[in-house]
């Protein structure tokens, strides 16, 4: 028997980050990192997404993006690197 199409596993370096909101007007620093994929399946290339995610290339090195209510991930699709802009409006 042979396996085909098996689904991938990813993984992310995570960084604990705590974002305390105040009253004032808050400045937040981004969260990155990098997500890690694997597939069994010999001959793959993977790419990186979010569900949901548009084509985006306003940050520098990244080409997707997803905005939430709290901040935008913004993620490169070729290499899995990732950055979280927290909205300090939110």
């Amino acid at each position: 028997m042979t396996a085909a199409n098996d689904t991938p596993s990813v993984s992310a370096s995570v960084t604990t980050t705590t974002y305390t909101d105040t009253a004032l007007d808050d400045t937040f620093t981004a969260a990155t990192g990098t997500l890690t994929g694997a597939d069994r399946d010999s001959g793959q290339t993977l790419s990186y997404g979010v569900t949901g995610s548009a084509a985006d290339s306003s940050q520098a090195g990244y080409d997707r993006a997803k905005a939430g209510t709290y901040g935008t991930l913004y993620v490169n699709s070729t290499s899995g690197a990732y950055k979280y802009i927290p909205n300090d409006g939110a």
